[in-house]
């Protein structure tokens, strides 16, 4: 029990800490931008998002929740195969990257 509550508390750290980089941040030598402009998605002179091409990957990278699920089955799917966890991990991940998600933005996003 305590090594599926390490994993799950663990991989959801880093299911956000993806999902969240590819979001919102440019990445080293703009990375995450190039690859959310090639998804459709266009920002404005600060790195903001401004238009949202109605597309699938433009649409999943406009959103740490929906980049977060896809991002938790990965990180879920390769912990199952290396741990032997059983397979409805991922939702677990994918909650406790919601938790930290909400978290995120209560505590740093709104404190202004």
């Amino acid at each position: 029990m305590i090594n599926l509550l390490a994993a799950v508390v663990l991989n959801g750290l880093c299911v956000f800490t993806v999902a969240f980089m590819l979001v919102t941040l440019n990445g080293p030598w703009d990375v995450f931008k190039l690859l959310r402009e090639k998804a459709g998605i266009q920002h404005d002179a600060d790195g903001n998002h401004i238009v949202v091409a109605n597309k699938f990957f433009a649409k999943l990278l406009d959103c740490v929740w929906c980049t977060g699920t896809w991002v938790s089955a990965g990180v879920s799917l390769f912990t199952i195969m290396i741990m032997g966890e059983k397979w409805y991990l991922w939702f677990y991940v994918w909650l406790a990257s919601i938790a930290i998600a909400g978290l995120w933005n209560r505590m740093v996003m709104h404190e202004g």
